[in-house]
């Protein structure tokens, strides 16, 4: 069983998923994007387990710098990249991948149903 959560160390949703798991007895790899950005191919990887295409998914919109950059109007490959130039920002946390499926759990009650198949 393959379990990874993304997290940023100052967001109480991630604290959330966290305890979650805690509470749950789940080990789950913790990826701190922030201080370990995903790569171009973990990008992939998480729309593929998400089951979408447009990385807008993964992207918090409500950030001023969404406007910022106009990326409403980017190209998937610039939405993808601006996520990796600017994880703290952009990325949409947390999200929680189990066994090749994820969700982004914003609210946190969103990871049950994947938790429930364990």
């Amino acid at each position: 069983m393959e379990i990874v959560a993304w997290l940023n160390s100052s967001c109480s949703k991630c604290g959330g998923l966290k305890a979650l798991l805690e509470e749950r007895g789940l080990q789950a790899e913790l990826r701190y994007y922030v201080d370990q950005p995903p790569t171009v191919d973990e990008i992939e990887a998480l729309l593929v387990a998400l089951g979408e295409t447009d990385p807008t998914v993964l992207m918090r919109q409500k950030d001023p710098l969404w406007s910022k950059m106009s990326l409403a109007e980017a190209s998937r490959e610039e939405k993808i990249r601006a996520i990796l130039e600017h994880p703290e920002e952009l990325f949409n946390r947390p999200v929680l991948v189990v066994n090749g499926k994820a969700v982004v759990a914003r609210p946190v009650d969103l990871a049950l149903p994947l938790l429930e198949k364990l």
